[in-house]
């Protein structure tokens, strides 16, 4: 009945005024824009975002590590190389908590990370950069070694293990016995053994064996 009364007298009804609204928003040059990305922050945002004092600021700013430029008369930092910095060190860390390094992490390790991969002491891991034996750049005055340097290492030398390999050792050293441990089961010599598995006959059975005494700390 309302509706009707509201036709007769040219009165539109809510759907129309709702489009009708919406249409003047649009022509509107007062119309609210879309928020844009900021590009560009203040040193004091900056400093705040790390916790760091006035003076560390703006000694971080110097050091260049980032992109900025004077606008409107006060330094400004942009945020896109702030965060592409912010990613490729470790020393500074976000009050927010959001973990840093995460570029420099993906492509590289730290010598703590290699000498824990390896169940090895720091200084070990030192000694092998010392005598150049794995590569290493360095980060903020800190020694990072690209992974594929360290598995070009790894793959080079068999003294050192890794926990996962050690584990997969393990598990060989348990299915398979050493030279000596087989002649003395058969009663012979080492020698003998050594012929036996020259034998043809004996081809699949003698690649077993070699293959477990590969690894050099077992002993043949």
């Amino acid at each position: 009945m309302a509706t009707a009364i509201m036709k007769q007298k040219g009165i539109p009804e809510m759907d129309d005024v709702e489009e009708i609204i919406s249409k003047i928003s649009e022509e509107s040059p007062y119309k609210r824009r879309p928020t844009q990305k900021r590009t560009w922050m203040t040193v004091p945002e900056m400093g705040k975002l790390l916790g760091l004092k006035k003076t560390d600021r703006y000694w971080l700013v110097h050091k260049n590590v980032f992109e900025s430029k004077e606008i409107a008369g006060k330094i400004r930092i942009n945020i896109a190389s702030f965060e592409k910095w912010y990613a490729n060190q470790i020393k500074y860390h976000k009050v927010t908590g959001e973990e840093p390094g995460k570029e420099l992490k993906s492509w590289s390790y730290s010598v703590k990370e290699v000498a824990d991969l390896l169940g090895v002491d720091d200084y070990l891991v030192y000694d092998l950069l010392k005598k150049n034996q794995m590569e290493a750049v360095i980060v903020d005055y800190w020694k990072r070694i690209p992974k594929e340097s360290f598995q070009n290492w790894y793959k080079s030398q068999s003294r050192y293990r890794t926990k996962e390999d050690r584990e997969k050792d393990a598990l060989l050293e348990d299915a398979t016995i050493t030279m000596p441990e087989m002649a003395q089961l058969l009663g012979t010599t080492r020698s003998a053994v050594y012929t036996i598995l020259d034998n043809p006959k004996y081809a699949s059975f003698s690649y077993s064996i070699t293959e477990f005494n590969s690894c050099s700390y077992f002993s043949v």
